[in-house]
């Protein structure tokens, strides 16, 4: 499964910005975790944050904080809004089976090719 980067590709909308065309982007979030010596004992805070608006219509309709890395397909309906389509974070077990799925099936596309 590809996903974009947040930094999205010439010619495309920007990260959840203004788009006049109908859109959808699958994107990995990756918290920076900025630490010093005396943090260490600290559980590191959430660096990346969306705001529930009606530009970006989050699942639950609340905000999120991102501390760890997630995955997030997001879909523009071509008049400037984004819909949430869905949200999970590594690890949790639904990335854990979308993640056999496809190996699953590249081994059976392997599998084909021969």
């Amino acid at each position: 499964m590809v996903f974009t980067p947040w930094q999205t590709a010439h010619g495309d909308a920007e990260p959840f910005g203004d788009s006049p065309h109908h859109v959808i982007k699958r994107i990995k979030f990756v918290p920076l975790v900025l630490r010093t010596e005396d943090d260490k004992a600290k559980p590191p805070s959430a660096s990346i944050k969306l705001i529930n608006s009606t530009h970006l219509n989050l699942l639950g309709k609340k905000d999120r904080s991102i501390g760890d890395v997630s995955y997030g397909m997001y879909l523009c309906d071509g008049n400037n809004r984004w819909d949430e389509v869905y949200f999970v974070a590594q690890g949790s077990a639904l990335v854990s089976e979308l993640e056999e799925r496809v190996r699953a099936l590249e081994d059976q596309w392997q599998q084909f090719k021969k």
